[in-house]
């Protein structure tokens, strides 16, 4: 999915509507910057509030 939240959670219901499903699996990619704790993915949090926000 690309784009914003709203346009990654409408893909995302089409996709699943698509093929009948009612769970998705997603698995965010977002880089993250020097200096950034290696345990820690802040962007992808980020990624997963947006998107959840968006859907439920």
């Amino acid at each position: 999915m690309v784009g914003t939240a709203v346009e990654a959670a409408d893909q995302l219901r089409a996709l699943a509507e698509r093929f009948g499903v009612d769970e998705v699996m997603v698995n965010p990619v977002a880089s993250a910057r020097r200096g950034t704790e290696p345990a820690s993915a802040p962007g992808r949090e980020k990624t997963l509030e947006l998107l959840a926000k968006e859907l439920f």
